[in-house]
């Protein structure tokens, strides 16, 4: 079989807060690209968007930490975009920061909140994420939702935050089997797949987040 093999430049994008304490620093990640069976827009041009969204609504506010927004490049090809960050930071820039929020997968499911407590699938994260996923699931009943619990698979760029910095985290999900979305990795995850409440919903549960923290 012939196979092509290119070389290819993926970049991670950044942004953040001018005010804030600089020594806790909030990190909101999304990742940019797709597989190459489809455009992505649920996977995951929903979270690129999402904290896009988050960070325009920010203007009007001030916050007590410093808050960071990442676009995270080639996730799909193992999490090396946020892989490359997580190993370059000085021992004072991976003190700075206070936690990682990911958003990979927002818009088309059932509202997923990440395990970090392990009650339901068993797999604990770094101590401190038990209280973001208490603050997500509760925000979410205070609205009417049903949450469920997301196993944490090392699956998107929240693992090298976990792996690499053992930093606290949580992430939102909506779920990747056929039920939840079924042109996942597929060509028809195109603009036509997203359903609008449910990303606006969890575009302002990541900004009751970063309110409370």
């Amino acid at each position: 079989h012939d196979q092509l093999v290119e070389e290819r430049i993926t970049q991670n994008v950044f942004v953040e807060t001018e005010e804030g304490d600089p020594h806790n620093v909030i990190v909101l990640g999304a990742h940019l690209d797709s597989v190459q069976a489809g455009p992505g827009i649920n996977d995951d041009a929903s979270g690129s968007s999402l904290i896009l969204e988050v960070f325009k609504a920010l203007q009007k506010y001030r916050f007590k930490n410093k808050v960071r927004f990442a676009w995270w490049g080639a996730e799909e090809n193992g999490l090396l975009g946020s892989r490359f960050y997580t190993q370059s930071l000085e021992a004072a820039e991976v003190d700075d920061i206070l936690a990682y929020l990911n958003f990979d997968m927002v818009s088309k499911g059932y509202f997923g909140v990440s395990d970090n407590d392990g009650s339901t699938h068993g797999s604990v994260a770094p101590r401190g994420s038990e209280t973001i996923e208490a603050i997500y699931v509760d925000w979410f009943e205070s609205q009417g939702h049903v949450v469920t619990p997301a196993v944490l698979t090392n699956g998107s760029d929240y693992a090298s935050f976990w792996q690499v910095l053992g930093k606290p985290f949580g992430f939102l999900n909506t779920g990747t089997g056929v039920a939840q979305d079924p042109c996942y990795h597929q060509a028809c995850d195109t603009i036509d797949n997203p359903d609008r409440e449910t990303i606006t919903v969890n575009a302002k549960a990541a900004a009751h987040m970063l309110s409370i923290l």
